[in-house]
Formats: structure tokens, sequence, C-alpha cells
């Protein structure tokens, strides 16, 4: 079976043996076209897609060596290729980012967290193929969003039940993800609070803070009158464990600290 991941960085295997295509456009197209099963292209389509900035004849001419170059690499693969369209059929190529979807529609966020293992085409570039670009972007950008919702399902699922170290590592991982994703820096203090280390916790909101009014612009000004929540606030062991968006920074009450 031909397999490709493109979470993270792009790979193509076939029965477990990684394949290397020759060019970064043959990559490319394979994605392309496993992300649109059974759905017809018109030759052209894929032309200009990949290669609009060269004459028609000649981006044609390239289109087809290109298939031909996936299909003499990758002979189990059963592209449809006729003289107008070019069909990848449904089941004839495993992809990690279908079955993340897949995942997320069924509601198996902790599938889904796992398949997530970096963004989509990550580090991969077309020079001069500006819609691949587009649609590249638009796509990474709705399976990043995906990500950060099944995580946040999971942050939540662990903080009911009071396991801080999943809550500090699924928190860590959605704020690599959405460095401005308010709960889940929430989340991951009150982590870091409730296992004792109340030390890390204020060094953690301090750090916070020099990021918010540094790289993070102007956000801390935004957020800070609407939390009515002060930077000099003791932070305490016992904590609020609702996960208010729109709480930022983390609230902490009870016993002031010793």
């Amino acid at each position: 079976m031909v397999e490709i991941r493109a979470l993270g960085e792009v790979t193509v295997f076939d029965t477990a043996r990684r394949i290397r295509l020759p060019t970064k456009k043959h990559y490319a197209l394979l994605v392309y076209l496993a992300a649109h099963p059974d759905r017809p292209f018109l030759r052209d389509r894929l032309a200009t897609l990949l290669w609009g900035d060269s004459p028609d004849r000649r981006a044609r001419h390239s289109l087809n060596q290109t298939l031909y170059g996936i299909r003499k690499c990758l002979p189990a693969l059963r592209i449809q290729v006729t003289n107008q369209e070019v069909i990848m059929p449904a089941g004839a190529i495993e992809a990690d980012f279908l079955a993340f979807r897949q995942a997320v529609d069924r509601g198996s966020y902790r599938e889904a967290s796992r398949l997530y293992t970096g963004d989509f085409l990550e580090g991969f570039s077309i020079p001069n193929s500006p819609e691949f670009e587009e649609w590249q972007e638009n796509e990474r950008g709705t399976l990043k969003r995906l990500a950060v919702q099944s995580l946040t399902y999971l942050l939540d699922e662990e903080e009911r039940a009071r396991n801080w170290d999943c809550v500090e590592e699924l928190a860590s991982r959605i704020i690599r993800l959405d460095p401005f994703k308010k709960s889940a820096h929430s989340a991951r203090i009150r982590a870091i609070a409730a296992r004792g280390d109340l030390r890390r916790a204020r060094l953690e909101l301090q750090r916070i803070r020099g990021a918010i009014g540094g790289e993070l612009g102007d956000i801390f000004k935004h957020i800070e009158p609407a939390a009515q929540w002060t930077w000099e606030t003791p932070i305490t062991a016992d904590i609020v464990l609702e996960n208010d968006e729109d709480q930022w920074p983390p609230s902490f009450v009870g016993r002031s600290e010793l």
C-alpha cells in the first residue's frame, strides 16, 4: 500500500519502504491528488497549478513527465490518467492528513492528536506556483485549527480529571500551534501551580507578560483590563479550575502564599 505523510516533513512509502520522488513538484502533485480522492482534474488545471509561470505547451509536458515519474516510482499506485483528466481513486493511497480529518470527524480526538505530528507540508514550498502555495497555506491553516480544537477538547477532559501532567503537556502543544491561545496559557499555569510549584508558576506568568509586551505586540493591553487582574496578585495553591477563554491571565484564589 502506498502511503504519504504530509503532517510535518513530507515522505512517501510503498509497503513500508520509503520512496524518494525526483522533485518537489512530484511530491506536490501527489499530495494534491491525494487530498481530493475521486475528484477528476483536467490536465490543464493541474498544469496551471504547478507550472503557471510556463507556456501552456511546456506546462503540459512538465505535467506528463511528473505523472510518469510518480507512476515509475510508485508502480502499485492506481492513478487513473486519461488524455483529459487525472483522478486519484479513493483508497488508492493512505494519507495521514486524511486520516487526521476523519478522526476529528468521528470525535476520536486522541487519535487525531497522535496523528498530528506537525504542520501540513512543514518547510515545503514550490517557487513560482502561487496557486499551489495558496492552497497549501489554506489547508495548513484548516488542519492546524482542527488540531487546536482536538487538543483543547482533550485538555478540558484532563483538567476536569485533574491530571495535571497531561494538562501541562497538552497546553504546551496548543501553545506551540497557537501562541495567542489564552485558555491554554491559563491551563498550563494552573497545572504548574496545582502540583505545588508556585515559584515556577510565577516565573511563567512573568515570562508571558514579557512576551505579550514584546513579541506579541499590544494584545496584553487589550486583555488585561478585561480580566481585571494585576501581576502583583499572589499565586496560591487553590486555583480556579474553570477554563474561561475570556479570563486572562489566570485567576488564583484562596490561601495567600506564605
